[in-house]
């Protein structure tokens, strides 16, 4: 497999501090066998900016609904406050370059706070969601990111997908099950993982959480 070099931002937009060398490293040691270099970078211009939020409360929660075509509420892949931040920011930050992660305090969804939620990235998209509000330590943080990654970048689904046997959750140690320490990538992943994502504005992409 040819070696990769990808780009991801860290954009916080709540008070959670960042250790970028740490977080690059660590994301590295996950990646690096299989031949994927990141580099990190932390982008402060978006802290304590909510000019995005559709509530007018202002809760500092990320909402993942919006209105299904039939005019019902319903968990969207991109809500309008998902839609909303990626403008807020693309004015702020200009021109883009590789993948982008909104660091947030957490996520609204039909039945309230989604407490339970560490992050949200839509297969083959450049933005993704990292959720602190369980105040992660810097290896859970970085476990999440990798596992948002590899929706995001590599297209990967989890690996209790239908796609895959429809498995059940929390039995493996690979990156893309939910299990809070599993770090590994399997060779069927490798495969996909060759021919990563190619960000453009008209991407469709499909549904990938954590």
């Amino acid at each position: 497999y040819a070696k990769q070099q990808h780009k991801v931002t860290l954009v916080p937009i709540n008070e959670v501090k960042l250790d970028k060398s740490a977080i690059e490293q660590q994301l590295n040691t996950i990646y690096n066998p299989v031949g994927v270099q990141f580099t990190v970078n932390v982008d402060e211009s978006m802290r304590d900016n909510y000019s995005w939020e559709v509530d007018s409360e202002k809760d500092g929660l990320l909402s993942t609904v919006g209105k299904s075509f039939w005019g019902y509420d319903k968990e969207l892949k991109e809500s309008t406050e998902m839609l909303n931040l990626q403008k807020t920011y693309h004015q702020v930050a200009g021109t883009l370059d590789g993948a982008y992660l909104f660091v947030l305090n957490g996520a609204t969804g039909l039945e309230g706070e989604k407490g339970d939620l560490l992050g949200e990235m839509p297969r083959k998209s450049r933005f993704g969601y990292i959720f602190t509000g369980n105040s992660l330590n810097t290896n859970s943080l970085v476990r999440t990111i990798a596992h948002e990654l590899g929706h995001g970048i590599f297209t990967l689904q989890h690996t209790f997908d239908a796609e895959y046997g429809k498995g059940s959750m929390e039995t493996t140690s690979n990156l893309l099950d939910y299990t809070e320490i599993g770090k590994e990538l399997a060779a069927f992943q490798w495969n996909v993982m060759a021919n990563p994502a190619v960000f453009t504005g008209g991407d469709k992409a499909s549904e990938g959480q954590f």
